[in-house]
């Protein structure tokens, strides 16, 4: 399982990438953050489940520990940006800027991105209709 320190840079970062905009409350931070906390937690969107988008989407392009690597990456940016000094980054990444460039070039693709959003607004409109029974 993917390990998450919950410290939220990513629920108040979610205007810097295109599949989460759409949960952007019109400043950069998740509509569903409350006290640091997500308040859908059992309920997010795929997108915002590290282990099932590995499982649905990613199994094949990379192992679980890559995988897990670059999402770890990722949280390291941010809290980077938040003002983690750099140093602190690099022993936590345990990576060159030399490593860090070729990880980047190897992220998933927005279409990759694009295509678990649509899944999720898929999702969204399931649960919403009313089930015949």
């Amino acid at each position: 399982m993917f390990y998450c320190d919950q410290c939220g840079e990513c629920c108040r970062h979610v205007q810097k990438a295109e599949p989460y905009r759409d949960l952007d409350r019109g400043d950069g931070i998740c509509k569903y953050l409350q006290d640091n906390k997500c308040s859908i937690y059992a309920n997010r969107p795929l997108i915002c489940r590290v282990d099932e988008c590995y499982e649905r989407f990613f199994k094949e392009q990379y192992t679980k520990e890559q995988y897990y690597h670059y999402n770890h990456l990722s949280c390291l940016k941010l809290k980077l940006v938040q003002g983690l000094p750099i140093n602190e980054f690099v022993e936590q990444t345990k990576i060159t800027f030399e490593e860090l460039d070729e990880l980047a070039s190897n992220l998933p693709d927005s279409n990759t991105l694009k295509q678990i959003v649509k899944e999720d607004e898929v999702q969204v409109k399931k649960s919403k209709t009313p089930s015949s029974t």
